[in-house]
């Protein structure tokens, strides 16, 4: 008998993809994980249903059981997870000088945790565990970049924009008086 089985491409965190399988013959379809695949799936031995665990690659062996008429066949089926896209933002500050310092927010949704956020003053050199910050007048780019398992890294940017105070400008008359007068201000 022939199995006839398609390779299955998933995304990290699905939780509809199967494997489904046929054959020529008359016998009874199972699938089981084959060795040193384990970390990355599980598998309906009767269904084929994919329980997704890690990015990579997997293989599962499709079996079609012994018959009266027909033999035993076999047929292995690739299993190719994709790491998963991470939902993160960042915004823009812009701030008027108040001898503090002022730094970005980075903000990751998707995953949740296991997460690690590193920042930079420039695209690709991400070694610092926390936002660059300005305190003085101008304008900042603060690079960013987070990684987790089974996720695409995401980098990313945002500025810090410190505004200078504006300048005040007073008004006001000299005043005239004569000794006595009570009325002038």
């Amino acid at each position: 008998q022939t199995i006839t089985a398609a390779d299955v491409t998933a995304t990290y965190g699905d939780t509809d993809k199967s494997i489904s399988a046929t054959t020529n013959g008359n016998g009874i379809i199972s699938y089981a994980v084959k060795s040193g695949s384990e970390e990355y799936i599980d598998v309906g031995s009767s269904t084929g249903a994919l329980t997704i665990k890690k990015a990579g690659t997997a293989t599962v062996v499709v079996t079609a059981s012994e018959t009266a008429t027909y033999a035993r066949a076999a047929k292995e089926v690739t299993v190719t997870i994709n790491s998963k896209a991470m939902t993160v933002s960042a915004e823009d500050v812009n701030v008027t000088v108040d001898g503090q310092p002022h730094g970005i927010t980075v903000n990751v949704t998707d995953p949740t945790t296991g997460y690690t956020v590193k920042y930079g003053t420039e695209a690709g050199g991400y070694t610092l565990d926390a936002s660059p910050t300005q305190t003085e007048a101008g304008t900042k780019t603060i690079y960013y970049q987070v990684t987790a398992d089974n996720y695409t890294t995401y980098t990313g940017s945002a500025t810090v924009t410190v505004n200078a105070k504006q300048t005040q400008t007073i008004t006001a008359a000299d005043v005239t008086a004569t000794y006595g007068d009570t009325d002038k201000s």
